[in-house]
């Protein structure tokens, strides 16, 4: 059957939405992969160009998105080692004089080292209850930042004791204005109030911006791969047509040839592969015909001695 035959097996009034459609059109493309070399080729090599691209934009993604983060995760935990060192020296150099309100300006003024000196102004500081002291503030935040947004496991490693110069950082979601929420990191570290106690000490860091480059860069690949598998198949839709062109020639004048028109022959053009396939085709045929004519004149020859042969039998003697 071929595609046309499918296409009129279709019922009138048929849409893209029956059942009837979607099988003439399989029917249609089966016949298609069956007859046609330059579809079975073209549909192969767009199937396995698209799987490599698929794969390498992937990879590409991935490969993206783990050196963005982990860039964006060493800067993070450089800048709140720097603006914590800062506060931490100004806290050491502080005189505290058993007054409340003394320590509670103290912190204040950390809390404003700590926006400056870092990129970021979401600041969150708890008090450690293993050392309690009266003197001792609860805490401070700013820029949104809160407990509940620190996971346990991460305040369980900050508040542990002994551990005033380790750093960490964890991957934590921050609330937009819009009440959206957009990626971030949170870098926790202990701070030490003289006289006070310890306190955590955490900084969070917007890591939108990283998030919208890095959909920039997957998008861009993805066009980029789709555009290659375009071009790609473009290039081998021509490549087989220049191919598969004298191959369907050829099979149409062999077609010719078997039906009896001797004097069909190939238009050969080059000194290439295909163009000697066709001066073998021509010469074949050539040879065919002569044969066919000798065979032809043979048999004349043969007619006219059997015609002889009763001529002189029926001669009267």
């Amino acid at each position: 059957m071929s595609a046309s035959t499918a296409s009129t097996n279709v019922p009138n009034g048929t849409t893209w939405r029956d059942w009837d459609w979607w099988r003439a059109r399989l029917e249609d493309l089966s016949t298609l992969w069956r007859r046609s070399l330059r579809f079975r080729t073209l549909v192969i090599t767009l199937a396995l160009t698209a799987l490599t691209i698929i794969v390498a934009c992937v990879w590409m993604a991935l490969a993206i998105q783990n050196d963005l983060f982990e860039s964006r995760k060493s800067q993070a935990l450089t800048d709140a080692r720097r603006a914590v060192d800062t506060a931490q020296t100004t806290l050491f150099d502080a005189v505290i004089q058993d007054d409340p309100v003394q320590v509670q300006n103290l912190l204040k003024s950390v809390q404003t080292s700590l926006a400056q000196q870092s990129a970021t102004d979401m600041t969150l500081a708890v008090r450690i209850d293993k050392t309690p002291s009266a003197l001792a503030p609860p805490g401070f935040t700013s820029g949104g930042l809160r407990e509940d947004m620190i996971s346990p496991e991460m305040r369980k490693h900050v508040s542990a004791e002994g551990a005033t110069d380790t750093q960490w950082g964890q991957s934590i979601a921050l609330p937009s204005p819009d009440g959206s929420m957009r990626p971030g990191i949170v870098v926790g570290q202990q701070i030490i109030v003289p006289e006070i106690g310890a306190y955590e000490l955490y900084l969070a860091y917007d890591l939108d911006d990283a998030s919208k480059t890095l959909s920039f860069v997957q998008a861009t690949l993805w066009i980029v791969g789709t555009a290659l598998v375009v071009l790609i198949g473009a290039i081998a839709w021509f490549t087989l047509r220049a191919v598969t062109t004298p191959i369907r020639q050829a099979a149409e004048t062999s077609a010719q040839l078997a039906g009896g028109d001797l004097g069909v022959r190939l238009t050969v053009h080059g000194e290439d592969e295909l163009a000697t396939l066709g001066r073998s085709f021509n010469a074949m045929a050539d040879s065919i015909q002569s044969q066919i004519n000798q065979l032809a004149e043979l048999s004349l020859v043969q007619r006219a001695v059997r015609l002889g042969c009763l001529a002189r039998a029926c001669a009267p003697r």
